[in-house]
């Protein structure tokens, strides 16, 4: 899976893929190959029967930490972007 990203610093666009990303609980980034600055990715609260890329090792469904995806089309609904739990948008 892959996603277009524009740096924050630079402008430049660049393509992001998933084993790119360094990831922890609650954030996960990536460098910009430009001007080498981190950027931090939108996350969102994870609907694991929508999300059938995942391989969910570290799935909260079978005990693991993890709760988000930065991929708005595996996200639960409703999205709402003022409601942030645990570093990722949140279901109403």
């Amino acid at each position: 899976m892959k996603q277009i990203i524009k740096c924050d610093y630079c402008g430049k666009e660049f393509e992001v893929y998933q084993d790119m990303v360094k990831t922890n609980l609650v954030e996960k980034m990536v460098w910009c190959p430009y001007c080498d600055k981190e950027l931090y990715l939108d996350l969102y609260m994870c609907d694991p029967e929508k999300n059938k890329d995942c391989k969910k090792i570290d799935c909260f469904k079978n005990g693991g930490p993890c709760y988000a995806t930065w991929d708005r089309e595996y996200a639960k609904e409703p999205v709402n972007s003022k409601n942030v739990w645990n570093g990722c948008y949140a279901p109403i």
